[in-house]
């Protein structure tokens, strides 16, 4: 079984997305990339908490093909996605 995990979410329910990855390798298709603030509310990726370029190392291991850089906040949506896809983009991974 495959799937495609959220990092927000999985950050969200206490839970560390990369040691959540690492615990299942193999099993993720993809990922939703939203970032989280201290106060885990979305923040535009980038400049929240979460480690994306830890976790996108994983990716020959976890199985992850594709992300989807992803933002549910409406003040500025073109331009937080494209803020958080150019982060994405220049990540070491």
């Amino acid at each position: 079984v495959k799937f495609q995990a959220d990092l927000y979410w999985i950050k969200k329910a206490g839970v560390d997305p990369l040691g959540f990855v690492q615990k299942y390798p193999g099993r993720f298709c993809s990922y939703h990339v939203k970032d989280a603030d201290m106060n885990l509310d979305q923040t535009t990726v980038g400049d929240g908490i979460i480690d994306f370029e830890s976790i996108l190392k994983e990716n020959s291991k976890t199985g992850v093909e594709f992300v989807f850089v992803e933002d549910e906040r409406t003040d500025t949506p073109i331009e937080n996605v494209k803020n958080g896809y150019n982060h994405v983009k220049n990540l070491n991974y």
